[in-house]
């Protein structure tokens, strides 16, 4: 843990790890899609390179978002570089749901109407329960998990259970941010049965989709995109927050449903500027050789 002080007051914070010689990296859980830097000015991280270890020749920020970081993060200098990562997207909710969605393409209009249809003549008509209860949300985050587990997330060993550390961090941040009134759990039923399911968070005005699943076996019926259809007219209509954001590395596809999208950064800090320039070299002979 790095704490920058100026006189009594601290204006910097940092909690970073050594990934491997020489480089020390911001740390970063494994849920999470971007990481805070709580510094007023970059020079601070100049003066972090003595206090780690001599050999310390590099700082990674990573994953910054840049509506929430200082610019001069995100600004190539004599002694930083920036790599674009993530390209995440959200959906402004201010005005009508009904202008929101004239606004999407006529393709992804007509493909919705046409699963829509398909849903109802097979299943009749589909519920979307939102749960809101903290008390509830340990076994929404239980049907949650069941519907990961049996995808291709369960095969790949990665679904949420509550047997393990990241099945009970969800439950605990799900259901703290429900004690504030800040958690939902939007579910999506078909004749009885969870299709599709996501978790959301909401602060600063902001709901955030912090993980979607959906029943891999309904894939015909498109049970998740509908469920992100009647989820955003339901956030439409009650107004509790001015945007979505879904925090994920948006396909083409999900774009179709953005307003907005933008890259999430990786900034880099070398110790001297030669170092800077060399790192660039070596990223250029790499970039030869691959290509």
């Amino acid at each position: 843990l790095c704490i920058h002080r100026t006189g009594n007051r601290v204006d910097g914070m940092l909690i970073l790890y050594p990934r491997r010689f020489g480089i020390w990296s911001q740390f970063l859980p494994a849920q999470a899609q971007s990481a805070p830097v709580l510094i007023e000015k970059t020079e601070f991280l100049q003066e972090l390179f003595p206090a780690l270890s001599r050999s310390a020749w590099m700082i990674e920020l990573l994953s910054q978002d840049p509506h929430f970081v200082p610019e001069s993060l995100l600004d190539k200098s004599r002694i930083s570089r920036v790599m674009s990562g993530a390209l995440t997207m959200n959906v402004d909710l201010q005005g009508s749901f009904e202008d929101y969605w004239g606004g999407r393409s006529k393709n992804l209009v007509r493909n919705m109407r046409r699963y829509g249809h398909r849903i109802t003549k097979s299943f009749g008509t589909p519920e979307l329960r939102v749960i809101t209860v903290p008390e509830s949300m340990r076994d929404a985050v239980v049907r949650y998990g069941r519907l990961e587990a049996a995808g291709w997330k369960g095969k790949a060993g990665t679904a949420v259970d509550i047997a393990d550390a990241q099945g009970l961090f969800y439950v605990e941040t799900m259901t703290r941010f429900a004690e504030m009134g800040r958690a939902k759990v939007i579910e999506y039923w078909l004749g009885g049965k969870l299709a599709a399911s996501r978790l959301v968070i909401l602060g600063g005005g902001m709901s955030i989709i912090l993980k979607t699943a959906y029943d891999e076996n309904l894939a015909e019926f498109a049970p998740g995109r509908l469920l992100l259809k009647e989820f955003l007219e339901y956030l439409f209509s009650e107004k509790c927050s001015s945007v979505v954001e879904f925090y994920t590395d948006a396909t083409r596809d999900q774009l179709s449903w953005a307003t907005g999208q933008r890259h999430i950064h990786h900034s880099m800090f070398f110790r001297k500027p030669y170092l800077a320039n060399i790192y660039d070299s070596f990223q250029y002979l790499k970039c030869r050789l691959i290509g």
